[in-house]
């Protein structure tokens, strides 16, 4: 299994990176460099907000290894439930202190780029940002089950899908707003797949759902955090 994921690893990583090169190259010649420093400024800002995660990803990563080798269902049902309250909850705190960010804009950044909808624009950026924590926390999953190939495949196939989507729209319609929405859909479409095919590899999740995390794991993954 790490010789499989290291390698995927690899072509996904490769492949991102060329993708990602035609992208920026189109995006250049059809929108102005300000659109292109727009994209960083925003990345800036809702990077500091994914602090809110507080590392509760990797906590909780190691704390699957145990029960998964042990086959206890039990155990990883409430683990992930409580996941998904964590989860739920930081993609709450991101689009509600991100758009609560909105109006000090012009104060936080001292050279805002004159582009129409600016504001329309962050919000949906904060929008794709709480988006990605929408049921990508099954993925963990996947990832301590030692299949990390699974979810390189599914990232780099909607990948290809988001950028050669927004590609066609920049060369199109030229709109940067239709450009941001469906970078959204995929986010969300990814995560979706990776849901789906968590939910067929340990199909026991559904069967335990109402099942609550263990105590002791429970201060182990608070210790961890």
């Amino acid at each position: 299994n790490s010789v499989i994921n290291l390698l995927v690893s690899w072509i996904t990583q490769i492949l991102n990176i060329i993708l990602q090169f035609a992208l920026r190259t189109v995006f250049i010649q059809v929108l102005s460099a300000e659109y292109l420093g727009l994209n960083g400024l925003f990345s800036n800002i809702l990077s500091f907000l994914s602090f809110a995660e507080l590392g509760f990803g990797s906590a909780i990563t190691f704390s699957l290894y145990k029960p998964l080798s042990e086959n206890d269902e039990k155990t990883v049902a409430g683990i992930m439930n409580f996941f998904k309250r964590v989860y739920f909850a930081v993609s709450i705190f991101v689009l509600v202190a991100g758009i609560s960010i909105t109006p000090f804009l012009p104060y936080l950044v001292s050279d805002i780029p004159d582009i129409p909808h600016i504001s329309f624009i962050y919000i949906l950026w904060v929008i794709n940002s709480a988006a990605s924590y929408f049921l990508v926390y099954k993925s963990t999953l996947i990832l301590a089950d030692q299949r990390k190939d699974i979810v390189d495949k599914n990232n780099i196939i909607f990948k290809v899908l988001q950028l050669c989507l927004q590609a066609y729209i920049l060369i199109v319609t030229r709109n940067y707003i239709l450009y941001l929405v469906a970078q959204i859909v995929m986010t969300v479409c990814s995560n979706i797949s990776i849901s789906i095919i968590a939910d067929k590899r340990f199909n026991y999740l559904k069967r335990y759902k109402k099942e609550r995390i263990k105590d002791n794991v429970l201060s182990e993954i608070k210790r961890n955090v």
